[in-house]
C-alpha cells in the first residue's frame, strides 16, 4: 500500500494500519485455535472461549460485591484489596496464556483441557465462574479451585493473599492451575492423572526448577498416555517431580492410588512403605501393614525398620489421621483380594474415611506452623486419593435416587463429605461447607 502523507499525520495512519493488520491476524489465529482445539464444544462454550481470547480484563458490569469481566469471569472486590487493581487483568491474561499454550500442542489431552475450559466459561445453567481472595487453611496452599456440585451454582477459585507480594507471572500460574481444577472431574492430585501442576509449570515461568524440568512438565501435560498407570507416564511424572521443588510429593501420592490395581500382591504395600519411608504417613502405614498382612524375609525387615521410626512433636499430631488412611488402603486391598463386591469394598472404605478429621491448627505454636502447614497439605492430599474413588460411589447413588429435587439427606451428606475430602478438606455439616 502506498501512503502519501506528511509528518505526524502519516505516522498516525501507518500505526493505525499496522494495528488493524495485527488485530485481523490475531482474530484469524484465534479462529484457527477454536477450529482445532474446540471441535466438540457447544456453541455457547465456543463463544465463551472466543470472548475470553478477545478480552482485555476490563470490568463490564457490577453485581453487588462482584465485578463482571469481559472475559466471562466474576471477581470479588475483596481481591482488589488483597492484591491490587490489576488483578482482573492478571486473571484474564493467565487464562489466555494458558489456553494458547495448550493449543500449541494439539493432542487428545490438550483438546480435552481446552474443551473443559470452554465448558466452565460457557455453562448452560450456572452463573459465571468466580474468583475470591481469602486466607486458606494452610500457607502451603496458594489457591484452590472448587467445582460446584449444583448445576446452578458457580465454580470458584480462591487466591490466597499470601501471594500478594509475588510477581504477576507467579499469580498467573496459580490462576491457570486452579482453573484446570474447575473442569472435567476436577483433576484431583494423586487420584487422577496429574495435569494442573505440570501444565502450570509448562505454560508459565514461575517457581524454582532444575534444568530440563520444563520439558518434562510439558511432556506430562500434553502426552496422550494410556492411563495414569502407564509406565511411561510414571517415568515422566517422576522425572518432572524430582526436578521441581515442592512437587516431589505429587509423584509419591500417585503410588497410593495403585491400590486399585494391586490385586493380591502384598508387595505393593512393601513398595509403598519404601516410597514413604521418610514421611510420617509411612510410619503409620508400616505399622498397619505389619498388623494386617503376612510378610517374610527382606520384605518384613524393610517394613519393620520404617515402623520403628518415631514422629516429631509436630508430625505426631497427624498420627491418628495417617493411621486412618493406612487402614482404609489396606482394607480396600484385602476386601478386593477376597473378591468382595466392588460397591461393598467402597462402602467399607468410606466408613473409615468418614471418621477421619484433619488436626486443628488452633493449638499449634506459631513457630511450628510452617511444618504443620506442610504436613496438613500432604496428608489432606493422601486422603483425597482414596476419597476420590469413594466419592464416585456416593455421587452415582445420589444422582440415581435423588436427582435435583428429591430430598435424600443421608445420600446428600455422604456425597458432600467425600466431595470435600477429595478436594483436601473436611466437611462442616452445620454450615454445609467444605473447610
Amino acid at each position: 500500500m502506498f501512503f502519501r502523507c506528511l509528518g505526524a499525520a502519516c505516522l498516525c495512519m501507518l500505526l493505525s494500519f499496522f494495528s488493524a493488520e495485527r488485530g485481523m491476524a490475531a482474530r484469524d489465529s484465534d479462529e484457527a485455535l477454536l477450529n482445532v482445539m474446540c471441535q466438540d464444544c457447544s456453541p455457547k462454550a465456543r463463544n465463551a472461549l472466543k470472548r475470553l481470547l478477545a478480552a482485555k480484563g476490563d470490568v463490564v458490569a457490577t453485581k453487588g460485591e462482584y465485578m463482571v469481566l469481559d472475559s466471562g469471569i466474576a471477581v470479588n472486590r475483596e481481591c482488589l484489596n488483597a492484591f491490587s487493581e490489576t488483578l482482573p487483568a492478571t486473571v484474564t491474561t493467565a487464562l489466555q496464556r494458558g489456553l494458547r499454550c495448550l493449543a500449541a500442542t494439539p493432542a487428545e489431552t490438550t483438546r480435552m483441557l481446552v474443551s473443559e475450559m470452554a465448558s466452565v466459561l460457557g455453562q448452560e445453567h450456572a452463573a459465571l465462574p468466580v474468583v475470591l481472595c481469602r486466607t486458606l487453611v494452610s500457607r502451603q496452599m496458594k489457591g484452590m479451585g472448587v467445582r460446584s456440585e449444583e448445576r446452578r451454582k458457580s465454580p470458584y477459585i480462591v487466591l490466597s493473599p499470601v501471594m500478594s507480594h509475588e510477581d504477576s507471572e507467579y499469580i498467573q500460574a496459580v490462576v491457570f492451575h486452579e482453573f484446570i481444577h474447575l473442569g472435567g472431574n476436577g483433576h484431583p492430585h494423586g487420584a487422577q492423572r496429574e495435569l494442573a501442576t505440570p501444565c502450570q509449570e509448562c505454560c508459565f515461568e514461575a517457581g524454582l526448577r532444575g534444568a530440563g524440568a520444563r520439558d518434562f512438565a510439558c511432556r506430562v501435560c500434553t502426552t496422550d498416555y494410556t492411563d495414569k498407570f502407564d509406565p511411561v507416564y510414571i517415568r515422566d511424572l517422576t522425572s518432572w517431580a524430582r526436578l521441581t521443588p515442592g512437587s516431589e510429593f505429587i509423584a509419591r501420592i500417585n503410588r497410593l492410588d495403585g491400590v486399585r490395581r494391586a490385586g493380591g500382591d502384598v508387595r505393593f504395600f512393601v513398595e509403598l512403605v519404601r516410597e514413604f519411608r521418610d514421611h510420617p504417613f509411612g510410619f503409620e502405614l508400616a505399622s498397619e501393614v505389619l498388623k494386617s498382612l503376612s510378610l517374610e524375609g527382606d520384605d518384613a525387615a524393610t517394613v519393620r525398620a520404617v515402623a520403628r521410626k518415631k514422629h516429631g512433636h509436630v508430625t505426631k499430631r497427624f498420627a491418628a489421621f495417617g493411621r486412618s488412611i493406612a487402614k482404609a488402603a489396606i482394607l480396600r486391598f484385602e476386601l478386593a483380594r477376597k473378591g468382595e463386591d466392588p460397591q461393598r469394598v467402597l462402602e467399607a472404605v468410606s466408613d473409615l474415611l468418614e471418621r477421619s478429621t484433619l488436626p486443628q491448627k488452633g493449638t499449634v505454636p506459631r513457630l511450628d506452623m510452617p511444618i504443620f502447614y506442610k504436613y496438613y497439605y500432604e496428608f489432606a492430599l493422601l486422603r483425597g486419593v482414596l476419597a476420590d474413588e469413594v466419592y464416585g460411589l456416593w455421587r452415582a447413588r445420589f444422582d440415581a435416587v435423588c436427582g435435583e429435587s428429591a430430598s435424600c439427606p443421608e445420600l446428600y451428606r455422604k456425597r458432600r463429605i467425600f466431595s470435600c475430602q477429595k478436594a483436601g478438606l473436611d466437611y462442616d455439616v452445620a454450615g454445609d461447607v467444605c473447610q
